[in-house]
Parts: structure tokens; C-alpha cells; sequence
């Protein structure tokens, strides 16, 4: 039971790299097996009962509001937020932090990933975490690095080095888009007014030796593009 914990789940993107898949349907609405990728993650999330779920949207927000209301309307944990302007995934977790008062620990997630993480495993690694550590990242091997943020990891875990979308690598890890943070860590952060629009390309790579890491167990697809989109259909690990 992780009643302390409270996650947000980053959803309002356009999704244009999947083209025709997304001109009526929100990226975070496509199928996977069957079932919504925001489906699949917002059952994880109520499986280890977190205190408060909150999803922000913006493109096609009505058809996210609709599927919420069709499959949740009785989870009183869970909240959406509609952004007219797109705030970043960093923006977000600036703005809305101030929403989990409650909570101890905050895990913000890019929805757009099939990811096989244990949840319940990646808190209880953050909890655990060295002393030195602020943040913890899921990391994972990618089949390509191309689009993905690449890390060097030291053999306690604690991440060293930091490349955003590079364009050559000698580092194997990737960053799977999934954090844990204190909520006091981000309070903390929203105070000193920092221009935070993308958490992985403003925040990360100058802060890159606060992260933990957690090596995810399984696959882990982000379905950003078609062609990784067809994959996570196609995996059969889950």
C-alpha cells in the first residue's frame, strides 16, 4: 500500500510522430493489446493504491475526459488538468506539485511508454536509495538509441553521465521516462523559479549525478513512432 505516493501521468502530447494513428485519437488512447497504453498505466498505479493520480492533457483532452469518465468515474483519486498552452513535462510537475501536499513521494510518468517496471519495486528502490541521491530514474536497454537519453551508470546504481538524444553513444542505459522524486525535492525546485520546460533536456543533464537508477526488468517501448508502436503490439513479455 502506497498511500503516500502520488503520480502524474504526462499525456497531453500531440503524438505527431504516428501520423494518421493520432489525427483523431490521443496518443495516449492507442491500443495496446487491446487496451489503452493510459489504461494500462493508470490499473498499475491503482494496484499499489497511490494516494492521487493526475493526468494532464491538452490535444483531443475531451476524448481523454470521456474515456476517464467511462472506465473511472467512481476514482476519487483520480484527476485530470487540461493545459491550453502545452507546459512541458517539467512545467507540469512545477505547476501541479502543489496538488500532492499529501503525499511523501511523487512518481511522474510519460505515459507514452509499455513498459513491463514494477511500480512497487521502483518506489521501494527510491525509498532505499544512497543519501546522495535526490531522484531516481528507470533506466533500460534500448534496441536503438536514436531518440532516447543515454546515461552512464556507476556500479552503485548512482547515474554519472548524462547525453539527451545524442546522436552517438558509448553508454548503454537509457532513460525510460519514469522518476520518483520527495515531493519536498520538487516544492523545492518550484521555489527557486527555474526554467524548467523539459524535464530531460532542461533539468536532467546538469543535475545527473542526484539520480538513482532502477534497470527495469522486461520491455520497455516507447511508442512515440510507428514503427515502435508496432513492436509493443507485437511483444508478448507482459
Amino acid at each position: 500500500m502506497h498511500n503516500k505516493v502520488g503520480a502524474i501521468l504526462f499525456s497531453a502530447g500531440y503524438g505527431s510522430r504516428l501520423g494518421h494513428l493520432t489525427i483523431d485519437t490521443p496518443k495516449v488512447l492507442l491500443p495496446i493489446h487491446g487496451e489503452p497504453i493510459l489504461k494500462i498505466w493508470i490499473d498499475k498505479l491503482m494496484n499499489i493504491d497511490v494516494r492521487l493520480i493526475l493526468i494532464n492533457t491538452h490535444y483531443l483532452s475531451e476524448k481523454i475526459n470521456k474515456f476517464i469518465l467511462n472506465n473511472y468515474n467512481k476514482s476519487k483519486n483520480l484527476k485530470t488538468v487540461h493545459e491550453s498552452e502545452l507546459l512541458g513535462t517539467g512545467g507540469s510537475l512545477l505547476e501541479y506539485i502543489s496538488m500532492f501536499s499529501e503525499c511523501e513521494t511523487i512518481i511522474f510518468i510519460h505515459t507514452d511508454n509499455y513498459s513491463d517496471i514494477n511500480l512497487r519495486d521502483f518506489i521501494e528502490c527510491h525509498l532505499s536509495r544512497p543519501k546522495k541521491a535526490k531522484y531516481t530514474m528507470g533506466i533500460f536497454k534500448p534496441l536503438d538509441f536514436i531518440g532516447c537519453g543515454m546515461l552512464e551508470v556507476s556500479s552503485d546504481g548512482m547515474a554519472t553521465a548524462y547525453e539527451e538524444k545524442p546522436t552517438s553513444t558509448r553508454y548503454e542505459w537509457a532513460n525510460a521516462g519514469i522518476f520518483a522524486s520527495d515531493v519536498s525535492e520538487i516544492l523545492s525546485l518550484k521555489s527557486k523559479n527555474l526554467d524548467i520546460n523539459d524535464f530531460s533536456r532542461d533539468f536532467i543533464p546538469s543535475n545527473i549525478r542526484e539520480f538513482y537508477t532502477y534497470k527495469i526488468d522486461g520491455t520497455h517501448i516507447d511508442i512515440g513512432t510507428v514503427d515502435n508502436y508496432l513492436l509493443a503490439n507485437n511483444s508478448r513479455n507482459f
